[in-house]
């Protein structure tokens, strides 16, 4: 899992204009907005908007492949990056938005369709509210705050719950509670490794303080 870290500054800034490779020279005419990195992580994003909208539309097998295949783009998009020496911190934020937006979009939806339950909506929530108000009280006060990797792990737990959820509704008629027992577990543990992410945030914090 790849956490699409930065230095700083673009990868590219560190290579002579002359030696960069293709997506590199791209990256630096575009101010990092064109690479492939960006690229999957919108691309995945979009996927799981189309793949929310047909939860709403109870298409659940459709609405899991989107979403799961949308997912991916987490993983992929800073392997990518990596790869193709295109890391920068635009597409760093970039991807951490995108991540909590598509969460914060998800559990609305999920809410709305009646695949989720009061209980496993508002413990997948709290943390990741507590994370965002933390990183806004950061961003005003210009301190940087990496995605960290159990941030990433809560994250994986949410979604991965939230697709236990999907696969439970569309096999709904095969006795599918063993299902919602898994997604109540991951619910769980993305619920506490929020927290130790949200107070590990909330130290750098502390410690930019002082």
């Amino acid at each position: 899992m790849d956490l699409h870290h930065t230095s700083g500054r673009p990868d590219w800034a560190a290579v002579p204009a002359a030696r960069r490779r293709q997506w590199q020279r791209l990256a630096a005419r575009t101010g990092g907005v064109l690479t492939p990195g960006n690229l999957i992580t919108v691309a995945g994003f979009i996927l799981v908007l189309i793949g929310l909208v047909c939860i709403l539309q109870h298409t659940y097998w459709w609405g899991l492949a989107l979403i799961a295949t949308g997912r991916l783009g987490d993983i992929l998009d800073g392997l990518i990056a990596e790869a193709t020496g295109t890391k920068s911190p635009l597409g760093e934020a970039l991807d951490a938005t995108l991540d909590k937006a598509g969460g914060f979009v998800a559990l609305v939806v999920f809410a709305i369709a009646g695949v989720i339950s009061a209980f496993a909506l508002a413990f997948l929530l709290l943390p990741h509210l507590a994370i965002t108000v933390v990183s806004l009280v950061a961003r005003r006060r210009a301190i940087a705050l990496h995605p960290l990797r159990i941030g990433k792990l809560c994250m994986a737990a949410s979604w991965a719950a939230l697709l236990c959820f999907i696969l439970a509704s569309a096999v709904q008629l095969a006795n599918p509670s063993w299902l919602r027992m898994v997604g109540d577990g991951l619910v769980a543990a993305a619920f506490v490794l929020g927290v130790v992410a949200a107070t590990s945030y909330l130290r750098t914090l502390k410690s930019a303080d002082l």
